[in-house]
């Protein structure tokens, strides 16, 4: 049951640019549901666990909310310009891309030069797998499309 539960905020996360597409509406918009609902949910957790909360916790969390709300709307216009289905493997492969390396300069995440040659390696397999998942065959109107034979 606890995995269950552990996999709610994941499933909400994967549901949301395609309830977000469909509800329509401007990123602006979006953004303002989304951050709404959070905060409700913030809330009533609060209220549960009454977790003790400084001043620096606070005004950091303040920040790095409106770094993420920024970068959220960005994601809400790419929905819009290039579709779910283009924007979101993108969208997850930067941020693996970017943990991994954040980890590697600040954590001492892969200390060992086998251990990084394996994971750059790993992160360059991403990088082509987001290419060929996202990347289309436009095909003008008029054109016939080569299937092949």
């Amino acid at each position: 049951m606890i995995y269950l539960i552990a996999m709610i905020p994941a499933l909400g996360w994967g549901f949301m640019p395609i309830i977000t597409t469909k509800v329509g509406g401007s990123p602006v918009n979006q953004m303002f549901g989304l951050a709404a609902g959070a905060s409700v949910i913030g809330v009533i957790t609060y209220l549960i666990f009454r977790p003790a909360i400084t001043a620096p916790q606070f005004w950091f969390t303040f920040a790095i909310g409106i770094f993420w709300s920024t970068a959220q709307v960005g994601q809400f216009v790419s929905f819009k310009r290039m579709g779910v289905s283009s924007t979101i493997p993108m969208s997850t492969a930067f941020q693996l891309i970017g943990s991994c390396v954040l980890g590697i300069l600040f954590f001492g995440n892969w200390p060992g030069s086998r251990q990084k040659i394996i994971g750059l390696i790993a992160l360059v397999v991403v990088m082509i797998g987001v290419l060929m998942t996202s990347v289309s065959d436009d095909v003008e109107e008029g054109q016939v499309q080569n299937v092949g034979v």
